[in-house]
């Protein structure tokens, strides 16, 4: 019967080993090379190794685990804590209502304006006369889209006028100091440019704010639309008197040049799927 300890029947009673089992005695682990120079066999650098991720393992468990506090102690800055929350968004159906009606109110000063301007010849140039009936003609354009707008959200815009506010703010003053230089032709044309350059920025303003907070993709498309040709409008009238065509990178909005009692509230009640509470007007 063969005995399982000697297979061989050699008398030896050493267990058996695995083919290509390393048996050589390289039992320290720091003793790189065996006695005749040759590298150590695998399972000394086996035991290494896992002697390398052990120290490394109690080295990290020594270190002090630091928590995060609310002040880095190189700087002083605070850290701030992670935004989770939305802010909500401004917009209502009632503002998209005033949106669209102070628009109109807006466009129909703007060409009454540009009437004025016209009937009183402050402007002289041929060329500046030509392009700034076109830019008049184009408001009057925009006012049946506006109005079909409105009439879209419940309001009536045939009981919106020119916008009174920004009339007494904004057009009768310098009408006034217009007529005082009426003597000086080129300062006339000059201040006449300047008050429709006034004009056309403060509905560019108007029609930013209006994109940026209608309550629908479509509103917002339609009103920045609107907006980016109010803004050509400020940069061929500003080509005229030699000032910086764009003086700002974007349109800006705050507080979009309008007083609150220029704003023109809903006259009707508002026709809105998607209607919430807010403010009438904009802030």
């Amino acid at each position: 019967m063969t005995n399982l300890s000697d297979p061989t029947g050699s008398g030896d009673t050493t267990k058996a080993t695995a083919s290509r089992m390393d048996t050589s005695p390289d039992d320290n682990p720091f003793d790189v090379t065996a006695p005749d120079g040759a590298a150590t066999g695998r399972r000394g650098f086996l035991k290494l190794g896992g002697l390398g991720v052990a120290v490394a393992a109690f080295a990290a468990a020594c270190v002090q685990q630091v928590k995060v506090t609310d002040k880095m102690a190189q700087t002083g800055t605070i850290v701030p804590a992670p935004a989770t929350s939305v802010p909500p968004f401004p917009g209502s159906a009632e503002m998209d209502a005033t949106f669209a009606l102070t628009a109109i109110s807006l466009e129909k000063l703007l060409v009454e304006t540009y009437d004025q301007v016209f009937t009183a010849n402050w402007i002289g140039t041929a060329s500046f006369v030509t392009a700034a009936k076109a830019l008049r003609d184009q408001h009057e354009d925009h006012l049946p889209e506006l109005e079909t707008l409105a009439r879209s959200l419940g309001q009536d815009p045939s009981a919106v006028n020119a916008n009174q506010t920004v009339k007494e703010e904004e057009v009768d003053t310098s009408v006034d100091a217009i007529d005082a230089d009426a003597g000086d032709k080129a300062k006339a044309e000059i201040d006449a440019v300047t008050l429709l350059i006034l004009l056309e920025d403060t509905i560019a303003q108007m029609y930013a704010k209006a994109g940026g907070e209608s309550t629908t993709r479509e509103l917002r498309a339609q009103f920045s639309a609107l907006g980016s040709t109010e803004a050509r409008h400020y940069t061929v009238l500003a080509g005229m008197i030699g000032r910086p065509a764009a003086p700002f990178s974007f349109e800006h909005t705050a507080p979009a040049a309008l007083t609150d009692e220029a704003w023109v509230d809903p006259n009707k009640p508002v026709k809105s799927t998607a209607s919430t509470p807010g403010s009438t007007k904009p802030a």
